[in-house]
């Protein structure tokens, strides 16, 4: 598994990849990832799942960070 967090101030993007099976198509109950989907979306950000190559998936989880008041 591989994790990346990165920001360029403004957005959050997280990326987590891994090596393993992949997600099955054949199995639609998928809670977990929908909730990370709804919580990106909830933020104003998105959640997208790809494979990996040459196996695994990728997860995408980005954000837009708050403003930051001036101190």
């Amino acid at each position: 598994v591989e994790v990346t967090a990165e920001t360029d101030g403004t957005r959050l993007h997280l990326r987590v990849a891994d090596n393993g099976r992949g997600i099955d198509p054949a199995v639609t109950r998928r809670s977990g990832l929908d909730n990370l989907r709804r919580r990106a979306t909830d933020l104003g950000g998105s959640c997208t799942l790809t494979p990996n190559d040459p196996t695994g998936t990728i997860v995408e989880w980005t954000v837009p960070l708050p403003a930051q008041a001036d101190v």
